[in-house]
């Protein structure tokens, strides 16, 4: 204000909305609204405001919603949200490291959903650097250089870290080897070095405790597992035994495309052996057989009719056996290469009341004496239609698996479909695979404490009392 003689300011905040923890005021809003934004802790706190206007705005911080209100009630406009930053790739699960000290590179890769920058980082989370290797870092790309030295092998894992600043951080693991070996090796007779004057009594505490785990005279780490590498394979003596999936209705292939295929290994051939057999106690049915005949060649027998027939197989090794359907071509493969011809059947396949058994007939006839392993049924696909290498390593529940026996140190269907198994006979569980040949590692294949009978023979861990509480102890 100014009268010519005497001038006044007068500065003024305009009043917030009653209940706001804050306001700012905005331009004028159109149509009576002033654009008001009022931040209010809770939807209660919200609804409790008065004297609003036509194009008022509130953010209700518990809610993270911003609402706008009409003249006549408030409306939601908008959430606000920050997402963590995407799943880190480019980062591998284990690194072994170049003994000529040639440098591991790493990029890693995020996203932030917002857009938002990220700061990358890394920490040592087991074992440590010490002198195996340094790491070195720029933005998302990170650099490990190992030693070249043989006394400086070691083993080591990083946590590699993400975050937008806002949420929580996003991780990555990698365990990193550098390990040495003999050069020019193919002509030493032995080598032998002592990496220290341990023995093989420690064991570890896996849990998050890492409990304190003492062993008492002659206890000692084993690699015997039920882990064990090459897995489990179940064992007919030749003599009624068999397995049988009790008619279940998944095996009833119907016009489906399907695939029977297992492992076998006789050790005896030179008679008619049932590998498996679809009809149960319905032999007249539309059904399914595969057995050795007595020239030890695998037959496939449908309906009645001796189908496909295979070249001679071997006994005392591990043959892949596997029959298929895609649309009505039924082909049979030993050991990945298709035998005989093409057999053309579009018929309706059915189950009898006992099938599929494996091992023998429902009666107890043509028995199989050897080993059958990694059994796996589909129905919905043919898994193989031409010729192929046959399966390296474990069989696993693929799309469409009925059943699946597989290398388990107990007789169980490891397919979704979990079928119940009729055991008939002493079939039993025995550590023989044909993947036994596969390098053994603590990590992947367990191991076991060697307790013998003597009561001084002992492992014993710190473990706090339990109380009242619920509690569970298990093991193998």
């Amino acid at each position: 204000y100014n009268d010519g003689v005497t001038s006044q300011w007068i500065i003024a905040a305009p009043a917030g909305p009653a209940g706001a923890d804050s306001t700012v005021a905005g331009p004028a809003g159109p149509a009576g609204g002033d654009g008001r934004a009022g931040v209010y802790a809770d939807m209660a706190a919200l609804i409790a405001k008065t004297g609003m206007v036509a194009g008022d705005q509130a953010l209700v911080t518990a809610l993270n919603k911003v609402f706008m209100y009409t003249g006549s009630a408030w409306y939601l406009i908008a959430t606000m949200t920050n997402n963590s930053p995407t799943a880190i790739t480019g980062v591998d699960g284990s690194y072994a490291l170049a003994t000529d000290g040639t440098a591991t590179t790493i990029t890693a890769v995020s996203t932030d959903p917002e857009g938002f920058p990220l700061t990358w980082s890394y920490a040592v989370t087991s074992g440590s650097l010490g002198s195996t290797a340094t790491v070195s870092q720029a933005d998302n790309v990170f650099t490990v250089t190992p030693s070249s030295a043989e006394a400086d092998a070691g083993s080591f894992s990083i946590t590699f870290s993400v975050t937008d600043g806002a949420t929580g951080a996003v991780n990555a693991v990698s365990a990193f080897t550098l390990t040495f070996s003999v050069a020019n090796s193919r002509y030493t007779a032995l080598s032998v070095k002592a990496t220290n004057t341990g023995s093989n009594q420690t064991f570890d505490d896996a849990s998050t405790s890492n409990h304190t785990i003492t062993a008492s005279n002659d206890t000692i780490a084993s690699t015997f597992s039920p882990y064990r590498h090459g897995g489990y394979s179940a064992y007919f003596d030749g003599s009624g035994d068999s397995l049988n999936l009790n008619g279940d209705a998944e095996f009833a292939f119907g016009t489906n495309d399907f695939t029977v295929e297992f492992w076998a290994y006789l050790i005896t051939g030179g008679t008619t052996t049932i590998f498996c057999d679809f009809r149960g106690e319905d032999p007249n049915s539309t059904h399914t057989t595969l057995y050795l005949d007595t020239d030890n060649t695998v037959k496939y027998f449908h309906d009645s009719v001796q189908a496909i027939t295979s070249s001679a197989i071997s006994v005392n090794v591990w043959n892949h056996i596997a029959l298929t359907r895609s649309g009505s071509d039924v082909k049979l493969f030993i050991n990945g290469q298709q035998e005989g011809s093409t057999f053309a059947n579009s018929l309706s396949q059915v189950v009898g009341t006992n099938g599929p058994i494996f091992g023998q007939t429902y009666s107890g006839s043509f028995p199989l004496n050897g080993y059958m392993s990694d059994i796996r049924i589909l129905n919905g696909t043919a898994a193989y239609t031409s010729n192929f290498t046959p399966p390296t390593e474990p069989l696993t529940a693929i799309t469409n698996t009925k059943f699946l026996l597989g290398r388990l140190p107990y007789l169980k269907d490891q397919s979704a479909s979990n079928h119940a198994i009729t055991v008939t006979g002493d079939v039993s569980l025995e550590p023989k695979s044909v993947f036994d040949n596969a390098p053994y590692t603590e990590a992947s294949h367990g191991a076991s404490a060697k307790i013998e009978s003597s009561g001084s023979n002992r492992i014993t861990s710190p473990i706090t009392a339990m109380g009242t509480g619920d509690f569970t102890v298990s093991g193998w």
